[in-house]
């Protein structure tokens, strides 16, 4: 984009704005709805490729925190299915991975998932690392994403 001066997108995702180093201007690109339209590289198959509008990007998890060792919270930038494993840091910094993972499904924008009564019971006061992954309807996989946590101990 030769003259660029600055690039950005407005927070519903609708608009782009440029800033012209120029012509002291902005210009204004507005993103439309457009209908799907039909698929011109043949999808998959002889003599075909991956179409135009092949999903190829990962779905983005943000915000991962876990709140009162507990409850999982994130942003997905897609709808996808999640996967949460939970590990026991030990002394020597080395982690035992706790069973059973938690798997559901997550909408875009922010989620929040309740570990199980079953992975949680087995969980004593401590430092814990979660690993949350997603993967996408056609089959896209996130880089996983890290968060440590504490639990501490139940009150009397």
């Amino acid at each position: 984009m030769n003259g660029a001066g600055a690039v950005a997108v407005s927070p519903d995702g609708r608009s782009v704005y440029v800033a012209s180093t120029l012509s002291d201007s902005i210009a204004v690109f507005s993103r439309e709805p457009v209908p799907p339209q039909p698929d011109p590289g043949g999808g998959p198959g002889p003599g075909g490729g991956p179409g135009q509008d092949a999903d190829t990007l990962a779905p983005v998890i943000s915000g991962l925190a876990v709140k009162r060792g507990r409850t999982v919270r994130f942003t997905l930038s897609e709808a996808a299915g999640v996967r949460v494993q939970v590990e026991r840091v030990r002394p020597g910094r080395w982690y035992r991975r706790l069973s059973p993972s938690l798997n559901a499904a997550g909408a875009v924008g922010p989620n929040r998932l309740r570990l199980g009564r079953r992975l949680t019971k087995r969980m004593p006061a401590g430092i814990y690392r979660a690993t949350v992954t997603a993967t996408d309807a056609a089959g896209n996989r996130s880089a996983g994403s890290r968060v440590r946590f504490r639990v501490r101990p139940a009150r009397p």
